[in-house]
């Protein structure tokens, strides 16, 4: 069984699903080649048989001029593409953009079988210029791959897609797998991360800005007095897309603040994340968009507090007629569900229904249903 990922070697994401699909094929029976979409061709995983990238064809100097460079794109897309001789049983497109629509007919002319598998963003942060390209992938597709209703009915409605065959499939966590053998209690774990007697809040789980960080900032400056004195804030910026200027703007806001704080520059490991779940005591989640709850599952399976913007739903969590995050309406509604919280006039709780839910979404778990799904569709 041939497989062709259409994505970004250098990113974590993807590294993991490669790695737990191969994890899955007990017989070695899947090859894996990735065609890198941001020109990368640096084989950084063991898993990848393959490695094909988009390059550059033409005069650094022509990319300078904004129409012709728009065009000399395009051409490079095509022609690094057509590099890619083999043909396979299924072609995964991960993060939809429009470099996937220029190149469409090769794929076609490489596979039968085209799964599309939006990540969220790719979809929810869409321009609208981008619209009639993304759609001609999708409807294209052989199958959309969605992580929970509210996704697909999203895609259906951004898009506009009555007929698109849409097959519910989800990413896994190998941090749960890592807080299901993790043997420390939270003390234990907040003193090999350096929190020892700290109260943690950790705030966002990446350095985009779309988390919202300043507003999180200034949200728990506004009820400083009610929070414990030993408070921490801690701020996961280990990947992620930012201005060069934003993490100077933030530290600014917290030095004013007077807050003790932390940011997490490099990459954590899975130990290092599984520690930073379960040392946390509060984990505020208010980011623009989210269609993959992963990291707030982390967290739950921990037992920490966790304030969720009501605008990101997971039915799949909430499914147990038990709130397992405590919903915040809106920007300004952070700091009085915060005094809400400390006052006792609002309770949380993660039931065990719902704990049995996020176990499940271990990439052990998951890495053998899409190993499973592909084996499925390559014989059809």
């Amino acid at each position: 069984m041939k497989i062709l990922l259409l994505g970004s070697v250098r990113d974590a994401h993807l590294n993991r699903f490669i790695n737990n699909l191969k994890l899955a094929d007990k017989t070695n029976s899947i090859s894996i080649d990735v065609f890198d979409i941001w020109g990368v061709n640096e084989k950084n995983n063991r898993y990848i048989r393959d490695l094909y990238s988009v390059r550059l064809h033409f005069k650094n100097f022509l990319y300078n001029i904004p129409v012709l460079s728009s065009l000399l794109h395009i051409i490079d897309y095509r022609i690094s593409f057509r590099k890619v001789s083999n043909q396979y049983d299924v072609v995964n497109i991960h993060y939809v953009t429009d470099i996937s629509y220029y190149i469409l007919d090769i794929i076609k002319r490489r596979t039968a079988k085209i799964v599309v598998t939006p990540w969220g963003s790719d979809i929810y942060r869409i321009k609208e210029s981008d619209k009639g390209k993304v759609r001609k992938v999708l409807k294209d597709g052989y199958a959309i791959t969605y992580p929970h209703d509210r996704m697909k009915y999203d895609i259906q409605k951004i898009f506009s897609l009555g007929s698109a065959v849409f097959v519910q499939m989800y990413f896994g966590s190998e941090t749960i797998d890592s807080l299901l053998r993790m043997p420390y209690n939270q003390t234990e774990a907040k003193e090999k991360l350096g929190f020892a007697k700290k109260y943690i809040i950790v705030c966002g789980y990446n350095r985009v800005p779309e988390q919202n960080h300043e507003n999180i900032i200034t949200a728990l400056v506004a009820v400083k007095k009610r929070l414990p004195n030993n408070t921490m804030l801690v701020f996961p910026f280990s990947y992620g897309i930012c201005p060069n200027n934003y993490k100077i703007s933030l530290v600014s806001k917290l030095m004013e603040s007077g807050f003790e704080y932390r940011f997490f520059d490099n990459y954590l490991t899975n130990e290092e994340n599984a520690l930073l779940r379960i040392s946390a005591d509060m984990f505020i989640h208010i980011q623009t968009t989210d269609a993959n709850s992963a990291t707030i599952q982390e967290f739950l399976l921990t037992d920490t507090v966790v304030f969720n913007g009501a605008w990101l739903k997971y039915p799949l969590l909430e499914q147990h007629n038990q709130m397992p995050y405590i919903r915040v309406d809106s920007m300004n509604d952070l700091s009085s569900k915060i005094v809400q919280y400390f006052n006792g006039s609002v309770l949380v709780s993660v039931s065990n229904e719902c704990k049995e839910i996020i176990n499940s979404n271990s990439w052990g778990n998951r890495g053998k249903e899409w190993f499973n799904y592909f084996k499925k569709i390559s014989s059809i």
